[in-house]
Formats: structure tokens, sequence, C-alpha cells
């Protein structure tokens, strides 16, 4: 399967689930990514550019030993992505803040 067949039948099932991906709040820089706001006032992300940045993130992370990946996040609401991706991938992740002198 091609690349942009992939890309497409992911962006199709997106759909057919109802899931959108959005924010309330809109910066200047998120600006083209974003294609609509709902009456709700939930800015939404454009997928097929969400799911290029995924695949362009994708890339990078595969030249590397992914047992030396570190995936880090202080927010509460990135812990379950955080764990899941860890889990599928073997990265390593750290949640919570982050101490000073932690990766010397």
């Amino acid at each position: 399967m091609s690349q942009q067949a992939e890309h497409e039948e992911i962006k199709k099932k997106i759909l057919t689930t109802g899931i959108r991906v959005g924010t309330e709040v809109k910066t200047k820089f998120m600006i083209p990514y974003i294609t609509q706001a709902n009456p709700e006032g939930l800015y939404l992300f454009d997928i097929d550019i969400t799911l290029n940045r995924i695949q362009t993130a994708a890339r990078f992370i595969k030249k590397f030993d992914i047992k030396k990946v570190i995936v880090y996040s202080g927010r509460t609401y990135a812990t379950t992505p955080i764990e899941k991706f860890c889990q599928l991938t073997g990265a390593k992740k750290m949640l919570g803040r982050f101490m000073p002198g932690t990766l010397t």
C-alpha cells in the first residue's frame, strides 16, 4: 500500500468515527493548521496537515534507537497518550515535573 493510500485510509477511519481534534484557544502560530471553528467555539485542526506532521515526526524518531528516546510531559492530560505511545514503541516515559539534572 502506498503512503498516500495509507494516509487516505487513516483519514477515512478518523472521519467515520466522528473524531475531531481541536482546541478552544487559537494563536497566530496555529492558523495554518486550523480549518474552521465550530459553533461551540472549538477550532478544528486540518486532518491532512496533522497526519503529515505525525508522519514527519515518526520518520525523525525512527532514526534513533527507540530505547533511548524519552517522551516527556508535565501536563496531566498527556499521561494516557504518552503511556500508550511508550507501551507500543518501547520508548521511555517521564511524567510530572522535570527535575533538573535528570538526564545528566
